[in-house]
This record gives C-alpha cells, structure tokens and sequence, in this order.
C-alpha cells in the first residue's frame, strides 16, 4: 500500500509540474543551472514523475522507475530544499527527505508481493515448469 501511494504522489507531483513548468523552472534556475539544462531538466523531472509515478504505483519495472527518481529527489533535497534551512517550517525538505527514504528502501527491497513485477515473476516460473 505505501508503494501505491508513493507512486500516486509521485504522479500527481508530475501533473503539477506539467500544469506549471515555468515555476518549476524558476525553480531550477535559482540553483544557477545554465538555462539550457533548465529546460532539459524541467521536462525530465515532469517526464519521468508521471512515467515514474505510474510504475511504481503498479508495480512495473518498479526499480527502474525508482533509479530515473533518484537524482530527482536527490536534487530537490540538496539543491533545492536544504539552502532553504534546515528547520521544522521547511515542509517541502521534510516530504522531499519522505520520498527520498522510501524510493531508496523501494528500489533495495523492490516492489513486494502486490506488484505487476510480482505476478510476472510467477508466470514465468510456472511457465517454465510446464
């Protein structure tokens, strides 16, 4: 179930920044990235949470979706959220550490039981025993 949410989140962040890439650019530009990789990189982030979202919700291909997130959420943390300070009333650091902790544990342990990933694994087993 937390999979399932993670990816939700993940997914609706996306539709956020697809609904509104220049905030999400001036975002990224106050990290004093060249404007060419801005806008490579704004369509990253909003590609790759939708994309993302969606597969790990379901639990498909779950560690790659994880691994295209990482530097994501990695960015958002370090360059985005802790020269904002460190402190209680920076909420966007605290969900960005959240996400962060989960996709880490996500892409060690995989997508678990409930998963696409799953019952694709016990096909192919009974598959090959036939």
């Amino acid at each position: 179930a937390l999979r399932i949410v993670l990816g939700i989140a993940i997914f609706l962040r996306g539709v956020t920044f697809l609904g509104n890439t220049e905030s999400l650019r001036i975002l990224l530009a106050s990290t004093n990235i060249p404007e060419l990789y801005t806008w490579a990189a704004v369509h990253y982030i909003a590609f790759a949470h939708l994309v993302g979202g969606i597969l790990i919700a379901i639990g498909l291909l779950t560690r790659v979706a994880v691994g295209f997130q990482l530097p994501i959420l990695l960015g958002a943390v370090f360059l985005v959220n802790l020269p904002q300070g460190f402190t209680f009333l920076n909420s966007e650091l605290w969900a960005s550490l959240l996400i962060l902790v989960l996709l880490i544990v996500f892409f060690i342990s995989g997508s678990g039981p409930y998963s696409l990933d799953h019952q694709m694994r016990g096909r192919r087993k009974s598959a090959q025993q036939e």
